[in-house]
């Protein structure tokens, strides 16, 4: 299954949404740096970082919703 992604991104709110697949969301908000996984548009898990996040945390997020996104 290919997966493509589309990103949108709010400059007021500092949102970042990731749309992985359909049922599948990844919202980032850079000004408070939490991220959200939305699954059929609903909190799956909030994962709260308050420094020291790092791109390649990111980036390993992104790889394992894309997974996650294949197994739907």
């Amino acid at each position: 299954m290919n997966c493509s992604m589309n990103i949108q991104f709010d400059e007021k709110t500092g949102t970042m949404i990731y749309e992985i697949h359909p049922r599948l969301q990844v919202v980032v908000n850079f000004w408070s740096n939490i991220i959200t996984i939305l699954k059929d548009k609903a909190p799956v898990e909030t994962i709260n970082i308050l420094d020291g996040f790092t791109l390649e945390q990111f980036n390993t997020l992104l790889k394992n919703s894309i997974s996650s996104a294949k197994k739907l």
